[in-house]
């Protein structure tokens, strides 16, 4: 695991500040339950987007590739998720069809 530091700990407090911001203020004006809950909303926002190797881009992507994927038929799902997340499979994952696990019984053996 990877150890935090403390421009970790300080970029993470400060972008849950930024994001808790709006609703704090509609807070302090308003004094209305939903200025909590959209604070609190917004403060897991910032914090979600503090940490390392998340990024507005990719979450846009991936609720995007969600968006059209889900509302796509389902044998193109996977190509639409791969085209917005970009992610593919790795090799080991895949089958090897020359892979010793599969015997071939048309081929005598020698």
């Amino acid at each position: 695991m990877a150890q935090v530091t403390g421009k970790q700990i300080t970029k993470s407090i400060c972008l849950t500040l930024i994001g808790a911001a709006p609703g704090t203020i509609w807070f302090f004006n308003v004094g209305t339950t939903q200025s909590i809950v959209i604070g609190c909303l917004g403060a897991l926002i910032g914090f979600g987007l503090s940490l390392p190797g998340v990024s507005a881009a990719r979450v846009a992507g991936g609720t995007v590739g969600m968006i059209a994927a889900n509302n796509a038929p389902r044998r193109m799902q996977g190509q639409i998720m791969d085209t917005f997340v970009g992610e593919k499979e790795t090799p080991e994952s895949q089958p090897n069809p020359e892979s010793d696990d599969e015997v071939d019984e048309s081929k005598p053996e020698t």
